[in-house]
């Protein structure tokens, strides 16, 4: 029973590590875009995602509040957007793979980085009430959890 359970836990750390990877190439795709779109361009793009929303529906408040923050939207908040985008995928990109190799020194690295990027995110939500970052530090600190339980068993096999 213990050793099916054991199989259980780290595939779905797997799957979590791939989920993650995809979502941390995604972040990369997407500061690379903003960085190399205009302005203009990511504006108009988004916009016309939300209105045809909104016409259906005038009241929907996710899709007003996005119209009130893309008119904000400066060229300063496009380089920090890029920005962040590209370290946050990147920093993610680099945990993953170290756990992939299973070095032991990449449990540790690994989750400083992601409670690191949960903290950033709470403290983003703080400042913006972005449900999507809670949603995304709940995702990070499962798959914290089940780092750390694959540290635990890592060093327990070499006998640390």
């Amino acid at each position: 029973m213990f050793k099916f359970r054991e199989k259980m836990i780290y595939r779905i750390y797997q799957w979590s590590l791939l989920i993650k990877a995809v979502n941390a190439l995604s972040e990369v795709a997407a500061g690379l875009a903003v960085y190399l779109l205009s302005k203009a361009f990511i504006v108009n793009y988004i916009l016309n995602l939300v209105m045809g929303g909104l016409s259906d529906d005038p009241s929907d408040k996710i899709g007003l509040f996005i119209v009130n923050s893309i008119s904000d939207f400066s060229i300063s908040s496009k380089l920090f957007l890029s920005v962040y985008l590209l370290l946050h995928g990147v920093l993610k990109l680099f945990a993953i793979f170290a756990l992939w190799s299973k070095k032991l020194w990449a449990y540790p690295v690994s989750l400083t980085v992601f409670i690191a990027l949960i903290a950033y995110q709470l403290h983003r939500y703080y400042l913006t009430g972005s449900i999507w970052l809670v949603v995304m530090s709940a995702f990070d600190l499962f798959l914290v959890v089940l780092i750390w339980h694959e540290y635990r068993l890592a060093r327990r096999q070499k006998n640390i």
